[in-house]
């Protein structure tokens, strides 16, 4: 006979399983999943350590310029102090160079104590 749904031959009926097929299939399906799960224990903890170590990298070369750009203004305000020192600039040019550089300090300090964040609604 020919089965109505699929115009192909009758299927016969599924036979149950029996108790020991099942404890051996959920012992192999557990055996699976704990290698599975391992792996993916493996895989998360080094993406973290990469994160971490790009964090570093990252936070280390920000502090490389960092001290280079304040060795830079400080050779800077002491060339424009030996220049008012020996009378070739006013007192004026140092408070200038002066007041520049503590603005541009308290501007890094604020970006680095208060970073911008951006929030961006859905349109709706």
């Amino acid at each position: 006979m020919a089965d109505p749904e699929t115009g192909g031959p009758e299927k016969p009926p599924a036979r149950p399983w029996t108790p020991g097929e099942i404890e051996s299939f959920t012992k192999e399906l557990g055996s699976v999943i704990e290698k599975v799960g391992d792996k993916y224990i493996a895989f998360m903890r080094e993406k973290w350590q990469h994160d971490v170590a790009i964090e570093n990298a990252t936070s280390k070369a920000g502090w490389r310029v960092l001290a280079i750009l304040m060795g830079f203004l400080a050779i800077v305000i002491i060339i424009v102090s030996v220049l008012v020192a020996i009378g070739k600039a006013s007192g004026d040019s140092l408070l200038f160079v002066i007041g520049t550089v503590t603005g541009y300090i308290f501007a890094l300090v604020q970006r680095h104590l208060f970073p911008e964040t951006v929030e961006v609604t859905p349109p709706g």
